[in-house]
């Protein structure tokens, strides 16, 4: 495989150089011109540059899981500035490959997961056994720790401020403002985390299911309990050994609370652990959380992005928990 993508590598490499495409920053000069591998870099990143550069996004409708390479996504990377990626892996096999061969001289390469304190870095929360039993070698499997920070309050503050100090020293007249709008979405983040504990007095039971092992930083912040996973990887349906140990240990625990991602069908496992649940009895409901892992618009996510979707996100929380 490795020689496979050497070669494969060579030759795009050499379609980027000389195709006569046109480049994807079209007329555009301002600077910096900032690509992120997947949305909420992205968000954060026009959040925090103003009106004083560029962002364009190499996943949107198609999340990390799932990109494959595409020879414009090595042209776009030839005039760009700074490019944010994951960093814990979670985007390697494409904005990692792309950083080592297809950046211009001057591109600055920021990997925001390996900046981040160990103490803000949980563990990947994977089931090995049933996940290599299910699906042997897969792709989505992520390395030990858990990639999926930008759910989490404290790493994205962490996150932003570093993409902030980042553009200061790239751009120092202009750092004062990156400071401050960084510090100001923070301030945002900070605020919806402060307001959720009096909305979520009443609720009882917080103990949780999620489709896949993405929610443990938000459930971190968010005072939830994730018990188990539905899906060894993105996308995929579990076997029906690991459904029926996952409709036991439902019951044995009490779950009610089964939280799905608008990325992948609720029609499917979910819907049917759901219909278990209530023919034992238990008063259960779906929740819908976006991981933000996508963007419906394929142009890439606005400067307010992160902050609504996160607040639609406390906002179902909050109205679907027992």
């Amino acid at each position: 495989m490795r020689q496979v993508w050497i070669g494969l590598s060579l030759g795009l490499s050499a379609l980027v150089g000389c195709s006569s495409a046109p480049d994807p920053w079209g007329q555009e000069t301002t600077s910096p011109r900032i690509v992120a591998s997947f949305p909420p870099l992205a968000s954060w990143a026009r959040s925090i540059l103003g009106d004083k550069g560029s962002v364009k996004t190499l996943c949107t409708t198609n999340g990390p899981h799932h990109h494959q390479f595409q020879i414009k996504d090595g042209q776009l990377l030839r005039r760009t500035d700074l490019f944010l990626m994951n960093g814990l892996t979670l985007d390697d096999h494409f904005a990692g490959k792309l950083a080592k061969g297809h950046g211009g001289p001057n591109m600055r390469t920021l990997n925001l997961g390996q900046f981040l304190p160990e103490d803000l870095v949980l563990e990947s929360p994977h089931n090995h056994d049933e996940a290599e039993v299910a699906h042997p070698g897969h792709e989505h499997h992520h390395g030990e720790k858990d990639p999926h920070y930008w759910l989490g309050v404290p790493q994205s503050a962490f996150c932003i401020r570093e993409i902030a100090k980042e553009l200061s020293e790239m751009d120092p007249p202009n750092a004062k403002g990156f400071k401050d709008r960084a510090e100001g979405l923070v301030q945002e983040i900070m605020a919806l985390k402060k307001s959720l504990p009096d909305r979520l007095k009443d609720k009882t039971d917080r103990k949780v299911i999620t489709m896949h092992e993405s929610m443990a930083y938000f459930a971190q912040s968010f005072g939830i309990k994730v018990v188990d996973v539905i899906q060894a990887g993105p996308g995929d349906e579990p076997s029906s050994p690991r459904l029926s140990k996952l409709v036991e240990r439902c019951k044995k625990v009490g779950i009610k609370t089964i939280i799905v991602e608008p990325q992948y069908p609720k029609t499917t496992a979910a819907q049917w652990l759901l219909g278990e649940l209530k023919k034992s009895g238990l008063d259960a409901r779906l929740i819908e959380i976006d991981p933000m892992e996508t963007c419906e618009d394929p142009a890439g996510p606005d400067a307010k992005w992160f902050v609504r979707i996160l607040g639609n996100n406390l906002d179902r929380l909050v109205e679907g928990l027992p």
